[in-house]
């Protein structure tokens, strides 16, 4: 399970196979059937193919349960079962990667954050010169590459490129990992339907839709459903998955321009063994337009006292105060700017039933 709270994301990690690993020794050396219970909006593309083979050196027979959402590298994982059950609000995801490397084009709204780029959208562009456009001749479609090229750097180009032909690979080597695996031209089919064929990153592939792509599409029971969307149900309340993160909302509660939340859950790795929990404590603040003040605090005192006889560091003391007040109603009263959310001490914590 991977959180996919609005503003709190987490995603399918590279540390996660040494976590199954860890379990599956857990449970035996060898186990007749097995199955994962799966939630997640995606992650790392290279790690599918490393917890499925881990799976096969354990499991005679591997299999996915999908409650609800499993989309890009959570569909690759599944592409290396034997069987998908799949509740009535299952649903798969296509599988053409977002791309992220230090050549990628830099956001003109936030400083230093690169634009990913979704590798369909390179290959669509080019798609559109000639279907649309109705550009033919290398000359032209040349000119075209080149406005692109002018926009992306040809080195993350090239590294779409390369992840474009590793997500096929990938995908045709789960597939082929079954027990029983479809044909090459099937499996050529469905890749191509997952890479290609599905023009939208965001569209939920349903269970009917899925089996007729040619996947191992199995309904549960009834009973076994209910089972399963109460079990998701456990988890979506851990993981506040129906909750708007909210900085602003938090620090407007609490009443102050910062605070750490500490602990926060965002990810399961669990067998009847044991827990995997994944924490996150989270910093946020408020950005201010504070203007630059020197505030020097004199005191008036009332008639009859003398200022010769008041402890100095009392009188200090008091300045001190004084002028904290003043510059906290000055922050209060001072335009927000924005809000800062960082993430501190991210780890994974072993918990025993």
């Amino acid at each position: 399970m991977t959180g996919d709270r609005p503003n709190f994301v987490v995603s399918i990690g590279s540390d996660t196979p040494r976590l199954f690993y860890d379990h599956l020794t857990s449970l035996g050396n060898k186990i007749p059937k097995l199955d994962l219970f799966l939630y997640s909006t995606g992650g790392d593309t290279s790690v599918p193919w490393r917890i499925i083979s881990l799976f096969r050196e354990f499991a005679d027979e591997v299999n996915v349960l999908v409650p609800y959402r499993a989309y890009s590298a959570a569909t690759l994982i599944c592409l290396g079962a034997d069987n998908i059950l799949m509740g009535r609000k299952g649903e798969l995801g296509p599988i053409d990667p977002t791309v992220n490397s230090e050549f990628n084009p830099v956001d003109p709204i936030i400083n230093n954050r690169k634009l990913p780029i979704n590798v369909e959208d390179v290959t669509s562009y080019i798609q559109l010169l000639k279907d649309k456009v109705g550009l033919v001749h290398q000359p032209e479609l040349g000119s075209g590459f080149n406005e692109m090229a002018k926009a992306v750097n040809p080195v993350a180009l090239g590294y779409v490129n390369r992840h474009y032909s590793f997500i096929r690979m990938v995908a045709k080597k789960l597939l082929k990992s079954q027990n029983e695996p479809a044909n090459e031209t099937k499996i050529e089919d469905i890749v191509k339907d997952l890479i290609e064929r599905i023009y939208f990153h965001g569209h939920g592939i349903a269970r009917k839709e899925a089996k007729d792509l040619g996947l191992k599409i199995t309904a549960p029971e009834p009973e076994t459903e209910e089972l399963i969307w109460k079990l998701y149900l456990e988890y979506e309340n851990e993981l506040s998955l129906q909750e708007v993160f909210s900085p602003e909302a938090i620090l407007d509660e609490v009443k102050t321009d910062n605070h750490r939340l500490v602990d926060v859950p965002g990810a399961y790795i669990e067998s009847e063994s044991f827990s995997n929990v994944f924490k996150t404590d989270i910093k946020m603040s408020i950005q201010r337009s504070i203007p630059s003040l020197n505030l020097n605090i004199n005191f008036q005192f009332p008639v009859g006292v003398d200022p010769n006889a008041v402890d100095p560091r009392l009188l200090q003391q008091w300045q001190l105060l004084i002028q904290r007040l003043v510059m906290d109603e000055i922050r209060n009263q001072s335009n927000i700017l924005g809000y800062d959310t960082r993430g501190a001490n991210a780890r994974w914590e072993r918990e025993k039933w």
